[in-house]
């Protein structure tokens, strides 16, 4: 190539997946300089990382929630009990227990039972040891297995899986170590350990993004890309805020697809795409079609061209933790290929929806959801994301983007998945967090019209706009999202005399202007539960949406956010 024209393609920024600055193909020869990160491309990477972790810090806590427990909890088990499993007298809140009497309770700790039942003569270790205690129920983030300890005593474990509590392994084992070995009587250090690394792996994704971005366009438009996916997606407000499965999800997903670009040409690449698209699974059992269309596409490569090293080196690298992962079902669930999740998700679809089936959701209903909703829709809470859809045609008409190809088809697979997921506004949750993990996916669709993009002022200033708004959004929640708050909205249901309906109100203030106007013969507090099928209606209401709460309620919410997290953190029950 000329100078001339070598200038010309580097203007263009027809840079190549390798992170080498020059105008490399996506499957080029030159992929084997993939290290050369430092220069001003790993500087430009270095503050995206560095900016992000401050950002998910600045709202001062942390994510509460159940599904994060057990992800947070694993790590503290291993390292006080050498096993991967929860047992009933080192974690009583994961249970619900039964006194000799027939009373159901639920224990904090087994140092508060004469405080839970003060007229009970016997201590917990009497009547553990006579047998007569027993728990009758689990939370649903632990999950039954097929093991049991020596007695009888059946073994609980993760219902999510060990992957995401075993990436804070390394993290939780030097606060262990801090703590003088008793982690586990440390809860705040657990905690904000917990949103520590979950911040800093989805700061780490969005950096997989910009370096992804970057191998197909210049500098500023793969910051933009990298920015909308860090700040104006659920990535922020969900995935960075605490140990859930998806921060760790996010960040092997994105760096599995970095190395997958130049992966057809370099066994180096392809190892390192294997490994990380392995450990995705271990994070999320869904994350496996990500690793099957990515293998399908290296078999693809690797036969037209004739170096089947690659091939090999994507499943020799991806082997030790998806056998790891083989042996981890087969031990608990006596399947290779039986889930914890799905294993409880029954239980918990039959309790929302009366049936167990998991994917009995329409289709349509559920795209229209996730996608459309007011309180769940993707592109309510992140419209930029117009423009992704139409990357997505752009994507499939050129051939430089076919390393593409494989994470879109699987993303498309993941979205038909929680589209038909029995319940598919993912419970108590703000915005479309059941596909927050195909947000790396999603945002890297922008790629194809990127340049068109940043070339038009009219459609830069709409794409401003749209994003302006998803950064509002995705801010609003990452620091007023209070859990309960909209999802179980309180009510206040009036009795007025004279009319056979009770009327409804929504706060203490409203109640006490009714009193002052009408004839009130009685009061009493009920509770909008979204997960309630007589409230679902909800999830579709212009007037009653998430977004219109949280901005009416922002200070009262971040109160309630603060006294939730300080109880949090002294509670373990909670």
């Amino acid at each position: 190539m000329s100078r001339k024209n070598r200038l010309k393609g580097e203007r263009a920024g027809q840079s190549g997946p390798t992170g080498t600055g020059g105008p490399v193909r996506p499957e080029g020869g030159e992929a084997g300089k993939w290290t050369h990160l430092l220069g001003r491309r790993g500087v430009v990477a270095a503050i995206i990382f560095l900016l992000l972790v401050g950002i998910y810090h600045a709202n001062g806590g942390f994510l509460y929630g159940n599904d994060a427990k057990p992800n947070v909890y694993l790590p503290v088990t291993l390292l006080m009990r050498g096993h991967l499993s929860f047992d009933p007298n080192d974690f009583p809140f994961m249970y619900f227990w039964a006194t000799p009497e027939g009373d159901k309770i639920a224990l904090e700790t087994f140092d508060s039972w004469n405080e839970k039942v003060p007229d009970q003569p016997y201590t917990y270790g009497q009547l553990r040891a006579s047998g007569r205690l027993w728990f009758y129920s689990w939370k649903y983030y632990v999950v039954r297995t097929e093991r049991e300890a020596p007695g009888g005593v059946p073994i609980f474990v993760n219902t999510f899986g060990p992957g995401a509590g075993l990436t804070a392994l390394p993290l939780f084992t030097a606060l262990h170590l801090a703590y003088g070995g008793d982690l586990g009587s440390h809860m705040a250090a657990m905690w904000y350990g917990g949103k520590f690394l979950a911040a800093i792996l989805v700061a780490g994704s969005a950096v997989f993004v910009f370096l992804t971005a970057r191998a197909f366009t210049t500098t500023g438009p793969s910051v933009l890309i990298a920015a909308a996916y860090a700040l104006g997606t659920g990535v922020w407000p969900v995935s960075s805020q605490t140990l859930w499965q998806h921060g760790p999800n996010d960040f092997f997903l994105a760096m599995g697809t970095f190395f997958l670009l130049g992966a057809g040409a370099d066994w180096r690449r392809a190892a390192w795409c294997g490994l990380a698209y392995s450990a995705a699974v271990a994070c999320r059992p869904t994350s496996v079609l990500v690793a099957v269309a990515a293998g399908v596409y290296l078999a693809v490569v690797c036969a037209v061209r004739r170096r089947p090293v690659v091939l090999l080196a994507y499943v020799v690298a991806a082997a030790p933790v998806a056998v790891a992962l083989v042996v981890y079902n087969t031990y608990y669930f006596g399947s290779p290929f039986e889930f914890g999740q799905a294993v409880a998700g029954q239980g918990v679809a039959m309790e929302k929806t009366g049936s167990p089936q998991l994917w009995q959701t329409p289709i349509w209903l559920g795209a229209a959801g996730l996608m459309f909703s007011p309180s769940r829709g993707l592109l309510v809470f992140s419209p930029f994301m117009v423009f992704a859809l139409a990357g997505l045609v752009v994507l499939w008409t050129q051939r430089r983007y076919a390393p593409l190809w494989p994470v879109t088809l699987a993303t498309l697979v993941l979205l038909a998945v929680a589209f038909m997921w029995f319940d598919w506004w993912g419970g108590w949750c703000y915005g479309p967090r059941p596909i927050v993990d195909t947000m790396p996916f999603f945002t890297l669709l922008l790629i194809p019209v990127i340049d068109w993009i940043w070339r038009r002022k009219a459609a830069l200033a709409v794409f401003a706009v749209l994003l302006a708004w998803s950064v509002f959004v995705q801010g609003l929640g990452a620091f007023a999202y209070d859990m309960l708050g909209w999802n179980k909205k309180p009510m206040i249901e009036v009795q007025i005399a004279g009319r056979d309906k009770p009327v409804i109100v929504n706060s203490l203030e409203e109640y006490q202007k009714l009193l002052a106007t009408a004839p009130v013969r009685g009061a009493k507090e009920i509770s909008e539960d979204i997960d309630d099928a007589a409230h679902r209606h909800r999830l579709w209401s212009l007037g009653d949406n998430q977004i219109a709460y949280y901005i009416r309620n922002y200070h009262k919410a971040r109160e309630m956010r603060s006294r939730m997290i300080e109880m949090w953190v002294s509670e373990p029950w909670r």
